[in-house]
C-alpha cells in the first residue's frame, strides 16, 4: 500500500487524473520499483488519485495477486486484455488526460516508453475512448517520476551517509599511498584495491559508475580537462595538484540501492615545503567558499539554477574561468539521480524547485593547470541544507 500511496500522492500533487505504466520484460524501472518486479509479460498499471488497477498476464498472476491495495486482474491474450482495459477505464470514468512514462524535456532517465511502444499504447487507449465517444489527451509523466525520486525518506538518507562515508575513507587512504611518478591510472588502481577490499554488513558494495572511470583522477596540467576524463598515463610529480571523483553504491539486503559521489583535492609537496603555495591554497579556498555560498542558497522551493548562479559566481568572481558543467545534480539510487539539476538556467531541470529532503551534489571546479575541484553531497531540510558527506575543508597534503 505504501508504494501505491506514493503514486497516488504524485497524481494528487500534480493534478493529473490518470497515470498508465506499462512494463514488459522489466523495461520500466518505475514500474519495477513502485508496482512490482514480478511481471515479465506485458503488464499495465492504471493509477488514479483514488485507485490502482494492475492488469497482468495469467503467467504472472500468482506473483502479484497479493499486492496490497491493488485491484489485480489477469488476461490470457490480446482480446482478453482489451476487455480488461475497457473495464478499468470504465471504472475510473475515462479521464481526459492520461500520463505515460516519456519525456518532453529530453531527460533520458524519464524517457522510458520508446517511440514504437508509445504509438502502440496510445493507439490502444484511444480506441477504448472512441468506442464510448470520448477523447483522451496523452501527457508526460516525467514530473510524477521526478517527484517520486527527488525527495528521500530518512532511512535512505542515512544509508546515503554510509555510502558517502565509505567513499571518503577510501579516498583519504588513497592520498596516503600516492608516490612520485605514479600515473593517473596507477593512482586509480590504489582506489580500486581499497574499494574492493571493503565490506558492509547487510549490503553489497560496488563502484558508483563504470570502474574504468571510477575514480576519475586528474593531476597537474590535466586539471584543465573535462570532469569526465578517464585516468591517463600522465605521471604525478611534486608540485602537482591532484583530485579524485569517486563514489560507491550500496545494495542492501532489502533491495534498496543508494549511491555516493564525492570529489577530493590534494597537493604533492615539493622538497622543503610544509604547506601548499599561495596559488594552490587560493584555488582550494575558493572552492570551499563556493560551496559555502551554495549552501546558503540551497533551500526547499529555490529553483536549481539559482544555486548554480551563486556557486559559479564565486569561481568567476575570483578571476578563474567558468566551468563547462552544472554545479550539481540529484543523487540517490544512482550517482546521477532523477531530480532537479543545479545547472545553468537554459536547462529545463534547472528551472525546477529544490525538494525538501532532496539529496544533491555541489561540485564547483577551477579548470586551470594545478586547479582543482570539490564535490560534496547535501540534503535539503526544512530549515536549509546540511552535509551528507564528511566535508573536506583542508587541502590534502601528499608527502610521498
Amino acid at each position: 500500500m505504501e508504494n501505491l500511496g506514493k503514486l497516488k500522492a504524485q497524481l494528487t500533487k500534480n493534478k493529473v487524473p490518470c497515470w498508465v505504466l506499462y512494463c514488459e520484460e522489466h523495461n520500466d524501472f518505475v514500474f519495477k520499483r513502485f508496482v512490482s518486479a514480478g511481471a515479465t509479460a506485458g503488464a499495465w498499471a492504471v493509477v488514479t488519485p483514488e485507485a490502482g488497477f494492475l492488469i497482468v498476464h495469467e503467467l504472472d498472476f500468482d506473483n502479484v495477486k497479493g499486492l496490497n491495495g491493488w485491484k489485480v486482474l489477469s488476461y490470457k491474450g490480446k482480446e482478453d486484455l482489451g476487455g480488461r482495459l475497457k473495464f478499468v477505464f470504465e471504472k475510473i470514468g475515462h479521464p481526459a488526460v492520461v500520463a505515460l512514462n516519456y519525456s518532453k524535456i529530453g531527460m533520458a532517465k524519464t524517457d522510458i516508453v520508446g517511440f514504437g511502444l508509445y504509438k502502440r499504447l496510445t493507439k490502444r487507449i484511444a480506441s477504448i475512448y472512441r468506442e464510448v465517444g470520448k477523447n483522451v489527451r496523452f501527457d508526460s509523466a516525467e514530473f510524477l517520476i521526478i517527484g517520486l525520486f527527488d525527495s528521500k525518506g530518512e532511512k535512505t538518507i542515512e544509508r546515503m551517509k554510509i555510502a558517502a562515508g565509505i567513499a571518503n575513507e577510501i579516498l583519504i587512504s588513497a592520498f596516503s599511498e600516492i608516490r612520485e611518478g605514479q600515473t593517473e591510472i596507477q593512482i586509480a588502481g590504489i582506489v580500486h584495491s581499497l574499494a574492493e577490499g571493503r565490506t558492509v554488513e547487510g549490503a553489497k558494495i560496488d563502484f558508483a559508475w563504470d570502474k574504468a572511470g571510477c575514480p576519475i583522477v586528474l593531476v597537474g596540467d590535466n586539471l584543465t580537462k573535462g570532469g569526465h576524463a578517464n585516468p591517463s598515463s600522465t605521471q604525478i610529480k611534486k608540485g602537482d595538484t591532484v583530485y579524485f571523483d569517486f563514489g560507491v553504491t550500496l545494495t542492501f539486503d532489502d533491495g534498496e540501492r543508494v549511491a555516493s559521489d564525492i570529489q577530493r583535492m590534494g597537493y604533492f609537496l615539493r622538497d622543503g615545503e610544509t604547506s601548499a603555495p599561495p596559488a594552490v591554497q587560493k584555488v582550494f579556498d575558493t572552492l570551499v567558499q563556493a560551496i559555502d555560498k551554495g549552501m546558503e542558497v540551497l533551500k526547499s522551493g529555490v529553483l536549481g539554477y539559482k544555486v548554480d548562479e551563486a556557486v559559479r559566481g564565486v569561481i568567476t568572481g575570483a578571476g578563474y574561468p567558468n566551468y563547462n558543467h552544472g554545479t550539481g545534480h540529484a543523487i540517490g539510487e544512482d550517482a546521477h539521480g532523477i531530480g532537479v539539476a543545479l545547472s545553468v538556467k537554459a536547462g529545463a531541470l534547472a528551472k525546477l524547485p529544490i525538494a525538501e529532503n532532496g539529496t544533491y551534489t555541489i561540485e564547483p571546479r577551477i579548470a586551470t593547470p594545478n586547479g582543482g575541484s570539490l564535490e560534496e553531497m547535501v540534503c535539503v531540510r526544512a530549515g536549509g541544507a546540511e552535509f551528507i558527506s564528511a566535508r573536506q575543508t583542508e587541502l590534502m597534503l601528499i608527502r610521498g
